[in-house]
């Protein structure tokens, strides 16, 4: 029994040294801190969003802080929404993110790059990390996605943490 302990402790810690720390934004705070598998990506793109991904590109975390305008989590989601041009969230429920409760909304919106009309799945997290921001990270689920593909985007954001 030992001895088949130590080869698989062996792997775990081979597989949790093969990670990338990531801080978005660079500077300033509030900001995200976690870890990504060496095999996955991390860029900023044009708006300054985070995009977090597997190489596989099934599934895409876009994440986000920004000041805090007055608006309700809930008429935050929902300009979030319609800006990206997504459907209105059909549903909430509590979430945490970054030990931060909020909410999760979840929506659809189409996918121009797929031939046969299949929609992304939406799961936006918001929360107030701080008292003057809003931090949100959206999980984008491609048609294509497998169960394994969302339980890892699903770890690597559960694994995301504020800086004050």
């Amino acid at each position: 029994m030992r001895l088949a302990f130590f080869p698989l402790a062996l792997l775990l810690w081979a597989g949790a040294a093969e990670a990338t720390d990531i801080r978005f934004p660079e500077t300033g705070n509030p900001a995200y801190a976690f870890q990504i598998p060496d095999d996955w990506v991390a860029s900023t793109d044009t708006e300054g969003n985070m995009q977090v991904q597997q190489r596989i590109n099934k599934v895409l975390l876009v994440l986000a802080i920004g000041p805090d305008a007055g608006a309700s989590l809930d008429e935050f989601a929902a300009d979030m929404l319609k800006a990206a041009g997504a459907d209105p969230s059909e549903r909430r429920e509590p979430a945490t993110l970054g030990g931060r409760q909020g909410y999760i909304y979840y929506s659809v919106m189409d996918n121009p790059s797929d031939p046969s009309g299949l929609r992304i799945n939406i799961r936006l997290t918001l929360v107030k990390p701080d008292a003057s921001s809003i931090a949100s990270c959206a999980l984008l689920i491609d048609a294509s996605a497998n169960d394994a593909d969302i339980a890892a985007s699903e770890a690597v954001q559960n694994g995301m943490r504020f800086l004050p």
